[in-house]
């Protein structure tokens, strides 16, 4: 996930933020339709497309616990 968001030219830390997110967020889908035992890392590249399709078109609800980002007070 990281390697094709550094791909499509976003910065390096950036990419990581992205592509640690978009991860849990398959997980998070790959528990809720199929259960919590038997997942293949492989098996999450098959949510992620959809879940970058939502999040561009602002829908999240559904997700458990998606937090909102804010900036960290120095």
């Amino acid at each position: 996930a990281i390697g094709g968001l550094l791909a499509q030219g976003l910065a390096p830390f950036e990419a990581a933020q992205a592509g640690v997110f978009l991860h849990g967020l398959a997980g998070e889908a790959f528990r809720a339709e199929r259960g919590e035992a038997g997942l293949l890392a492989s098996e999450l590249t098959d949510y992620l497309p959809g879940i970058q399709r939502d999040l561009r078109a602002g829908r999240t609800s559904g997700w458990g616990r998606v937090v909102e980002w804010r900036e960290l007070p120095a």
